[in-house]
């Protein structure tokens, strides 16, 4: 759906379902912000871990690999 369509539509309501709409999308906002803030400490956990698994290659941990 376009924008401008999309925009006709939420026009077209009351502004009680006005509301609705913006209290959603708030939502969903603040949704997809958190989402991102987990996958940036993911990621930064992930490299600061990155050292110590480089020391775990060896031959008598091998065993684990197939997990």
């Amino acid at each position: 759906m376009a924008k401008d369509e999309l925009s006709d539509k939420i026009n077209h309501l009351s502004d009680e379902h006005k509301n609705m709409v913006e209290k959603f999308v708030e939502t969903l906002s603040k949704q997809e912000e958190e989402l991102l803030h987990e996958k940036q400490d993911l990621f930064s956990i992930m490299k600061l871990s990155e050292k110590s698994f480089s020391e775990w290659d060896n031959e008598e941990d091998s065993i684990y690999n197939s997990m």
